[in-house]
This record gives C-alpha cells, structure tokens and sequence, in this order.
C-alpha cells in the first residue's frame, strides 16, 4: 500500500522540479525515478552518504535504491520491482516519462509495495 512517503515521491515525480536522466540514480542534474526518491529521503532528515564524482553514490550505491530508501518507501525491492519481471529502474531508462511512472506507482501493481 502507498504509504505517505510513496505519496511524496509520486508527487515529486509529477512536480516538473527534477530533470529526468538515466542509467544511474543521479548524474548532474539529471535524476532517475529511483534517484528522486534518494533525494526527497534526504530532505524528509534521512542519513545518506553522498558522494558525486561521474556520477552520484548514495550510500554506495548508484544504479539501485540504498536499503533505507527502499524501506522508506516499503518497496519491495531495490530496483522497483513488480509484476514478476518488471522495475521502474528499467521503465525509467526505457523512455517512461516520470509521470507515467507516478502512475504505475500509484496504480500500486502486484509485488511493487511490501504488504
């Protein structure tokens, strides 16, 4: 079920505030779905370890959400997986619009939320 900061994220991902990039959570200004909710962790006062080079690093990680991310969301995997073989990391890379990924989100399909 969509919890209040999964309602956050969709909101953000429909806000028009972050540029959409991909293949990695961040790199520059340019956010994957995944990185976006990296982002609003951060500003929701959640710990991360930051580190910026070629790319961002958020706790180590720079293709998939950082555990604590994940469990903020109550997602069930770290990728964004659903519907046996489906992740929002791919829909983002794949051309998906962050709004079009705002409504996968929200249509909350089979195995993405944790019950």
């Amino acid at each position: 079920m969509l919890n209040e900061n999964a309602r956050l994220w969709v909101k953000a991902l429909r806000s028009g505030e972050y540029k959409q990039g991909k293949h990695r959570l961040r790199i520059g200004e340019e956010y994957c779905c995944l990185g976006v909710a990296c982002d609003l962790f951060q500003k929701a006062g959640g710990a991360l370890t930051v580190r910026s080079g070629r790319f961002y690093t958020y706790n180590n990680e720079s293709m998939v959400l950082p555990n604590t991310v994940q469990e903020w969301l109550g997602l069930t995997g770290r990728a964004g997986q659903y519907n046996k073989g489906y992740e929002l990391s791919h829909d983002n890379d794949t051309g998906k619009s962050f709004a079009e990924i705002a409504d996968i989100i929200e249509s909350e399909p089979p195995g993405l939320f944790q019950e």
